[in-house]
């Protein structure tokens, strides 16, 4: 196993980042969590969760100026929009015109009676905001990437078979 890069690698705009999506996150589905209400129907969150990628991306692209090599951040950027938006029109298109998704409608008639919503929020939602911030941290990190730290997590995790750096 590698060992573990230096603090200094970690330094820069990521901590900052790490926080600031947070906040991201619980803006993108408290306004999908608004939509929703309009709407009367719970199915919204299903087209907020992939455009949520795309704003985590913008958020981390913006924050990250300055930091992480800059075409990086441009393809990293580029390629998590493109496929979060264009899955987010997919299911938009798909689901328009239809009634609740049959999934919410179940979770719904299974919650206690009057607190439907909180029984939604609380099994929907704020799952998917949890999910949508772990799953997104490889965008953020791609986009601050430091020398030693990158290839660190990538090495450990997995994911990615990665010659030594000089």
């Amino acid at each position: 196993m590698p060992p573990a890069p230096p603090v200094a690698a970690l330094a820069g705009g990521l901590p900052l980042n790490l926080v600031a999506t947070v906040v991201a996150v619980a803006l993108a589905m408290t306004v999908a969590f608004a939509v929703a209400k309009v709407a009367a129907r719970h199915s919204v969150i299903d087209v907020t969760w992939r455009a949520g990628f795309a704003f985590i991306a913008v958020v981390t692209w913006v924050l990250s100026a300055g930091d992480g090599d800059a075409t990086q951040r441009a393809i990293v950027l580029v390629m998590t929009v493109l496929w979060g938006l264009r899955l987010a029109s997919h299911i938009e298109r798909r689901g328009r015109g239809k009634g609740e998704d049959p999934r919410y409608e179940q979770l719904t008639e299974r919650a206690p009676a009057g607190r439907e919503t909180f029984h939604v929020v609380t099994r929907v939602d704020l799952t998917q905001a949890i999910v949508m911030w772990f799953v997104s941290l490889p965008v953020r990190v791609a986009q601050y990437r430091r020398p030693g730290y990158t290839d660190y997590v990538c090495r450990t995790s997995g994911f990615v078979p990665l010659p030594p750096r000089d």
